[in-house]
């Protein structure tokens, strides 16, 4: 080391080693001062002549010292102190000081504050220190056991850790006021709001007992032994290891240099130099060397028993550890609940280790070594293994806790506290002695609960009357109950308090509390409670039947008399056949916790079995079955009662087949029976997905969103379409639109639109496949594929609104909604149909939310008119079925208020056939009379040119073109093209609606104005127009319908307007154009189109004329 370092190194030590020295001077000066004090010598804080009362600088005052006592404000408080008048602030003046405490962390700021608590005690004395001493001491109080045992673990885990925290600044700053002689005993604490006076005689009780505990004991070693005495799990261990750091000097005299050496960690432990190094330097401890070593005595008693758990939780590390490992090798994997606890109880155990291992520095006491009992584990585990791997190997389904179902449940039953750990000896040994006098007295006493015979309990007709008897003399004689009065005000108590325990931890401190209650007559009244539970409250049979097990190592006879009297009251269930199943399940379920806990011997148990098989009735029936499905699958677990249940199992199934049972008889035997013993189950194959199909299914399932399908899209697009297998699975996860998200369904009909100018076969192969399971859907109608059925309708919608299917289709599969499985296609009332039964509305369902979807679009044209035509059709399916139920007369409503806001709906089935036969005549009639097939319109939009030429022909091309340029732009963006069409819709329809009504009333307004203005004008000379000759007009046509035509040209009829004069002229346009073939397709629709629908018509007028000809 640099000889510089070491200089610079060693002037530091020099200055916190004078720097030490002059605090302990002022620590014996505060010492001697406050000591004074006490002894009654006044003026020895020295105060200004003339003391300022003013309210303000008072409050002041108590606000500085709220907010904290530190070396900052330590100055102004000092002032405050010797010019204030601050007699009338006592109490708000000692909340302050606590509060302020609290504050002072650093180690200027306590010595700041025990300063300003000094002045205030050298000012007030018996005024302001006993109320002092009060807080802190309440302050460094420990929590109720009960209250403790009421929270659950992660709530006192935050609760102890919240209370050290406080406690641990309040510990330190309490030991410093001792120090100093602010502190004295807890004799002097009073509670505030008492008035003192010199024999304070008005300390509450509380406090007044406690100082008879600790008579004329310091107050370090009252508080430190309460902490000590109250701490079995070592929670306080931080605020021992907090005081023993803080004050090694102070009170255990070890130096600062030692100090050092132990926190640097260069002791040499477990060595003879040990107990060298460790020396004592009387000169530098303020603390009496008898209180000193009465303190030392404490830590070292704790330190031993700490040792002590220390190894045990050691020793289970190790275990739990072999445990998890074994576990780890034999199943390939780790269960995650054990993994956590073994990390829980490392972390806790490392906390242990070196918090003792700074106890053992400074007390100069030895470590436990650890290395030495890995050992004695380890071999311990291994000959506990060697002798369970032959069942395990047999049974590798069942694991290691398989008697139960969890872990918690095994340390319920198994994990029974021993009360000598807890409770002194002399509470735990009335029960023998006073068994051993009733033995020598009582020669009629019934004999042990485990001594019983089974002959006992036989039953016939002739002791039925005497089983009533024995029950009835199990009532308990009031000599029994008598006690004094002080106790049984605390039985009666604790016996109130029972059926709210409802933790284990709550039900353990129930039994510890009841051995400071210990006797004849509180045993007695515990048992006839115990006996008698409330009858609403089966749950806490486990509760009772662990209090009663726990109870049971010191006190038998509670047990013994609780099972008797079971048994005794399930004998007399049995002998007279009682119905009351609530009393029947009861007794059972009770029976059945005791079971569980071992309490009731097997044979008893078997016993008990052997009764409801013999009387195999319906009452015994259902008591055997609950005793089964409580009980039965511990005692098939168990080792010892395996066989005899396996053969009474045997028995119980031989019996019900024999028997003539009924049908709720046999299903309660069966289901008792297999959750006894479960049937083997087949293992459940996870399939096996690719990678490829994994990130696909991401891409589709769970990624998909309005902000990412476009790169969705791309990366799609970048798959290997050219192998089959891909494509394959492709299909398969767009066709399984069920999977996906409901609302996302309309960005997966964007996607196969983008997809399907690329690959146009996949697209139509998957359109076929959505309307193939529709149909497969609508053939089986089962119910489980309900919201498959909705999401490829609603699926079919939105490829129809992005433009990958066109209007027939969604029609097509309109009807086939309504008419499918029906005789001769058309739904009758009178007619049953079993795949669409008239109580099933589930079509409808499909039939609106395909409408919702789509319907919006059909409201202008041909398809206006299709759709009305359909609902016509669809007011009479809907009147085939039975009324509607409330929730699918909503979605109907709200379907047909979306798609036809002012359709009234029919009231009747009559007027649902009236209005579609208005309906067909009115939009039929047109196609029949037209002359011209080429003049109807199937647009959504009026072509109109200027008043000279009007151009008479179909605006399928318009539409054709308009496909045209729009699939150039969806070329380069066509997703978005595809979203702007669909908002544009209902932006029309919004807007037509405000339209029409101003139209229509702008143009009676301007025709009424016409008729005004022509009525007086001069009438001129009727000229009509030049007919068409009709025979021209087939001509055209038939050139229309010729494909092959000379120069491969179409003549079409232009009808112009010259004057007032129309006139015609022929133009050839050439047949591969887009106008002639859209015409000649058109041409062809609507002649198919027109056949089916007058047969529809005709069909309707024959059932028509058939049924009047019935009639």
């Amino acid at each position: 080391m640099n000889p510089n370092t070491q200089e610079e190194t060693q002037d530091l030590i020099n200055i916190n080693v004078h720097f030490n020295e002059e605090k302990q001077k002022k620590k014996m000066e505060l010492r001697l001062k406050n000591l004074e004090t006490w002894n009654g010598t006044q003026g020895i804080f020295k105060t200004a002549s003339n003391l300022d009362a003013s309210l303000k600088k008072n409050t002041a005052f108590i606000k500085r010292l709220r907010a904290g006592i530190t070396g900052d404000v330590h100055d102004q408080l000092m002032r405050d102190l010797k010019t204030l008048s601050l007699e009338k602030y006592i109490s708000e003046i000692v909340g302050a000081v606590i509060e302020g405490l609290q504050k002072s962390k650093t180690s200027t700021d306590i010595f700041a504050a025990i300063e300003v608590v000094s002045a205030l005690h050298q000012r007030f004395s018996t005024l302001f220190t006993p109320f002092l001493t009060f807080q802190i001491a309440r302050g460094l109080t420990q929590p109720l056991k009960s209250y403790m045992a009421s929270l659950t673990p992660e709530q006192r885990e935050k609760e102890d850790s919240q209370r050290l925290l406080k406690q641990r600044i309040l510990l330190r700053v309490s030991v410093e006021l001792w120090l100093v002689g602010v502190l004295r005993t807890l004799n002097d604490a009073i509670p505030l709001g008492v008035v003192t006076n010199t024999n304070s005689q008005l300390k509450s009780s509380k406090y007044q007992k406690r100082s008879e505990n600790h008579t004329n004991e310091p107050f370090v070693y009252s508080i430190i032994k309460d902490i000590i005495q109250q701490d079995r799990d070592y929670v306080n261990l931080p605020l021992i290891v907090t005081f023993v750091r803080n004050f090694a000097t102070d009170i255990f005299c070890i130096s600062q240099k030692r100090l050092r050496k132990i926190f640097d960690g260069n002791t040499s432990e477990n060595s003879v130099e040990f107990s060298q190094q460790y020396t004592i330097d009387e000169n530098i401890s303020i603390c009496p060397f008898d209180i000193r070593e009465n303190i030392k005595l404490l830590l070292q008693k704790y330190f031993d028993n700490l040792k002590e758990y220390i190894v045990k939780e050691h020793r289970n590390l190790k275990i739990q550890e072999k445990s998890v490992s074994d576990a780890s090798v034999s199943r390939g994997e780790i269960n995650e609940d054990r993994q956590n606890n073994l990390d829980r109880l490392e972390k806790h155990l490392e906390k242990l280790i070196n918090n003792a291992k700074i106890l053992a520095d400074i007390l100069g006491l030895l470590m436990p070594d650890l290395k030495d009992q890995d050992e004695d584990t380890l071999n311990n585990m291994d000959s506990c293994i060697r002798i369970s791997n032959s069942f395990l190997q047999e049974r590798e389904e069942i694991t290691i806790n398989s008697l139960w179902e969890d872990d918690d449940q095994k340390k319920f039953y198994e994990d029974i506290i021993d009360l000598k750990d807890t409770v002194p000896s002399s509470f735990l040994t009335n029960d023998k002695k006073q068994n051993k006098e009733s033995e020598m007295s009582n020669e009629n006493k019934p004999p042990p609960i485990d001594k019983l015979d089974e002959m006992d309990l036989d039953i016939t007709d002739d002791n039925i009357e005497a089983i009533e008897n024995e029950i009835n003399e199990n009532d308990f004689s009031q000599e029994d109950l008598n006690m004094s009065k002080g106790v049984g005000i605390q039985i009666d108590a604790y016996i109130t308090r029972l059926p709210e325990l409802n933790n284990r931890d709550m039900i353990d401190q129930a039994a510890i509390d009841f051995c400071f209650l210990n006797s004849k007559a509180s045993r007695n009244r515990l048992i006839k409670v115990l006996c008698e539970p409330p009858r609403n409250r089966q749950d806490i049979f486990p509760y009772y039947s662990r209090l009663i097990v726990t109870l049971s190592k010191y006190m038998p006879t509670i047990r013994d008399s609780v099972v008797e009297y079971l048994i005794k009251q399930f004998k007399k269930i049995i002998a007279l056949g009682t119905k009351d199943l609530e009393l029947r399940t009861r007794n059972s379920r009770y029976l059945s916790e005791l079971i569980k806990f071992n309490a009731v011997p097997h044979h008893l148990v078997f016993h008990c079995f052997k009764l409801t098989i013999d009387k195999f009735s319906k009452q015994t029936i259902e008591t055997l079955c609950i005793l089964l499905e409580e009980c039965g699958r511990f005692l098939f677990r168990h080792p010892e009662t395996n066989p005899r249940m396996v053969a009474l199992l045997e028995t119980i199934m031989r019996k019900k087949n024999a028997q003539n049972l009924g049908q709720q008889e046999r299903l309660m035997i069966e289901n008792a029976f297999y959750y006894v013993n479960p049937p083997e189950q087949p293992v459940i194959h996870h399939k096996i997905q690719s990678v490829e199909e994994l990130y696909i299914r991401k891409l589709i399932y769970y990624d998909l969103n309005k902000k990412n399908y476009p790169r969705i899209l791309k990366q799609l697009r970048k798959l290997h379409w050219e192998n089959p297998e891909m494509e394959n699975l492709l299909f398969k996860l767009f066709l399984k639109v069920w999977d996906v998200r409901f609302n996302n369904i309309h960005l997966l009909a964007i996607l196969i639109k983008g997809l399907s100018f690329y690959h146009h076969e996949f697209t139509i192969k998957l359109v076929d496949s959505i309307l193939e399971l529709i149909r497969v859907g609508l053939e089986e109608n089962n119910y489980k594929y309900n919201q498959r059925q909705i999401a490829l309708i609603r699926y079919l919608g939105e490829l129809y609104n992005y433009k990958i299917i066109d209007t027939p289709v969604i029609f097509d599969t309109l009807y086939t909604l309504v008419i499918f499985g029906h005789a001769e296609g058309r739904p009758h009332p009178d007619k049953y149909t079993p795949i669409d039964p008239p109580d099933d509305f589930f079509r409808i369902h499909l039939v609106c939310t395909l409408l919702d979807t789509c319907g919006l679009c059909f409201d202008r044209g041909s398809s206006r008119k299709k759709l009305d035509i359909f609902l016509a059709f669809f007011q009479y399916y809907i009147y085939t079925k039975h009324p509607l139920t409330m929730d699918v007369e909503f979605v109907l409503q709200d379907t047909m208020h979306l798609i036809r806001s002012n359709l009234k709906l029919a009231s009747s089935l009559e007027e649902a056939a009236k209005g579609m036969d208005e309906i067909i005549t009115k939009y039929i009639k047109p196609y029949d009379i037209q002359t011209n097939s080429h003049n109807i319109e199937d647009s959504t939009d009026t072509e109109s040119f200027n008043d000279d030429d009007v151009l008479i022909i179909d605006e399928h091309e318009t539409e054709i073109q308009e496909k045209d340029d729009m699939g150039d732009n969806v070329k380069n963006d066509s997703i978005h093209i595809n979203e702007d069409d669909e908002i544009i819709v209902f932006r029309r329809e919004q807007r037509n609606k405000k339209e029409e009504e101003e139209f229509d009333h702008e143009f009676s307004k301007i025709i009424a104005e016409s008729l005004e203005t022509r009525k007086f004008d001069r009438k001129g000379i009727f000229d009509p127009p030049l007919p068409i000759k009709r025979q021209s007009i087939q001509l055209n046509c038939n050139k229309i319908e010729s494909s092959d035509v000379l120069n491969n040209n179409i003549s079409f009829t232009l009808l112009v307007k010259r004057g007032n004069r129309p006139m015609t002229y022929m133009v050839d346009i050439p047949s591969d154009s887009a106008l002639a073939i859209s015409t000649r397709t058109k041409k062809e629709a609507e002649k198919q189109e027109q056949q089916h629908i007058k047969s529809l018509v005709l069909k309707y007028e024959q059932m028509d004329d058939d049924e009047k000809r019935s009639v």
